[in-house]
């Protein structure tokens, strides 16, 4: 199993510029999806070379094991393209 990216994410990350109904509308779809994306990671990790015996029991070893793992697997991608800041003259 390889882990599912968030593909029905409500809203962007910018929540200083959501209305009171907009956050709400997030904080439900946070609290629906919570614990499915926690076993969904939980999963991935524990498929993972070297991490097949850990133990999400939440102590802080275990959640440094999951820093590991983060080291090891998780990427960033660019959303959108950066804007050139160069000028041709």
């Amino acid at each position: 199993m390889s882990y599912q990216i968030i593909n029905n994410l409500p809203s962007d990350f910018i929540f200083s510029d959501k209305s009171n109904s907009e956050l709400k509308h997030y904080e439900e779809w946070f609290k629906t999806n919570k614990e499915k994306r926690i076993k969904q990671l939980i999963e991935a990790i524990k498929e993972s070379k070297g991490f097949e015996n850990w133990k999400a029991d939440f102590t802080p070893s275990s959640l440094n094991e999951i820093g590991s793992w983060i080291k090891q697997n998780l990427y960033t991608e660019k959303k959108y393209p950066q804007k050139s800041t160069s000028r041709n003259a």
